[in-house]
């Protein structure tokens, strides 16, 4: 077999770590190497098998890590373009990447994480309504006007039970008894006319 020259990883270039998809070869299992070593504070057994690979009509070489599953029968490759570290390593960061992905799951969903590099504009649903924030203080406007309103017309209303036709027989005699609370009723009419507007 021809020996190839290992390049020198370069700390300033983005690497390649991910699984080989799609039908590969499998590796015969007999060239497995048991591999064992301390990582992150716990200890790791692989069974894995190291080759270069070329890609892109032999332009792009990298490095396949293949692993035999505990069960014997499956094989999964893992395609690399680090080649300083040893094979426990990569698999090690392959298989263990679970905490990366829990890490962006939970930035997703608890900080919206992908909406801050989303630039789309969505449509506007035309069914939705959004309050007008100057429509709540005329609402209250309404409410204050329609309230000192209706006690106008309770006072005006029992002054008018109350009168007997002996005292003021007439309604014109009524109304100028009762001119002070009859301008009062009207003006609120009024206030209330305006806030409709």
């Amino acid at each position: 077999m021809e020996s190839e020259v290992v390049p020198e990883h370069d700390p300033g270039r983005l690497d390649i770590l991910t699984y080989r998809k799609g039908k590969g070869r499998l590796v015969n299992k007999q060239r497995f190497v048991r591999r064992r070593a301390k990582l992150d504070g716990w200890w790791v057994t692989y069974d894995l098998h190291d080759q270069p690979v070329r890609f892109l009509k032999g332009k792009l070489r990298l490095r396949q890590i293949t692993r035999l599953c505990e069960d014997g029968d499956h094989q999964t490759q893992i395609v690399t373009s680090r080649w300083d570290l040893r094979d426990i390593e990569v698999a090690y960061r392959m298989f263990d990447r679970w905490r990366q992905e829990n890490f962006f799951k939970y930035m997703r969903e608890e900080f919206l994480l992908d909406a801050l590099v989303d630039y789309r504009i969505e449509p506007e649903d035309p069914t939705r309504t959004v309050p007008n924030p100057e429509r709540r203080a005329m609402d209250k406007q309404i409410h204050v006007a329609r309230t000192e309103l209706a006690q106008l017309e309770r006072q005006y209303g029992a002054a008018a039970v109350e009168n007997t036709e002996q005292h003021r027989p007439t309604m014109r005699g009524f109304k100028i008894a009762y001119s002070k609370l009859g301008k009062q009723l009207r003006a609120a009419r009024e206030r209330l006319g305006q806030t409709h507007r």
